[in-house]
């Protein structure tokens, strides 16, 4: 009887070790599972992605706010005789376009050293008349002012934006033609 008792004991507790074993090798698994999921989501949400969220506020009004914080009023309107009360979603894209390259191009004029003091972008564009109503051509105007402007300084950097770093640029000019000038303008 006494052995039969201590083996009852030792079932016992090789079952109750076991279950801990068990648990704790899911709760590490579900651990790392979680860690990496963080992770990866973690690196391709700073890597890889950006993320906004859109707002409706009334009509055809809409509050659109970045994940860095900043935020915009975006509107449009049925009836032409409305008051606009914000930036119409197709206008964005031309102010992404002028930000993104103009960014690029002051930034490498810094680096050239070219004496600017003033700098603006006029941007236009020509849309298609049926809906959607996709943008065929945008005209770009880089206006430049100081002493002593490298004309060739400025169409590197020119270059530059359009085909290498803007992002903006490079998706647009898969859908539409996409012209650039500039001019200088002596202080």
């Amino acid at each position: 009887m006494r052995i039969l008792c201590t083996f009852n004991v030792f079932l016992a507790c090789y079952a109750a070790l076991f279950f801990a074993f068990y648990v704790t090798l899911l709760a590490i698994f579900y651990s790392i599972g979680r860690i990496t999921d963080k992770l990866n989501t973690t690196t391709l949400r700073k890597e890889n992605s950006m993320k906004i969220q859109m707002k409706w506020v009334d009509g055809l009004q809409f509050y659109s706010q970045a994940e860095t914080g900043h935020g915009l009023p975006l509107a449009s309107r049925l009836d032409s005789n409305e008051p606009l009360h914000g930036i119409r979603p197709v206008e964005l894209i031309l102010h992404a376009l002028a930000g993104c390259s103009g960014m690029d191009i002051i930034s490498i004029l810094q680096k050239m050293k070219q004496p600017i003091v003033k700098y603006w972008i006029d941007v236009d564009a020509d849309r298609a008349d049926q809906h959607p109503k996709v943008f065929t051509k945008i005209r770009l105007v880089y206006h430049f002012t100081g002493k002593g402007i490298d004309p060739a300084a400025v169409e590197k950097a020119m270059h530059l934006s359009h085909t290498k770093y803007c992002s903006v640029s490079a998706m647009l000019s898969k859908a539409c033609e996409i012209e650039s000038s500039y001019q200088i303008h002596e202080e």
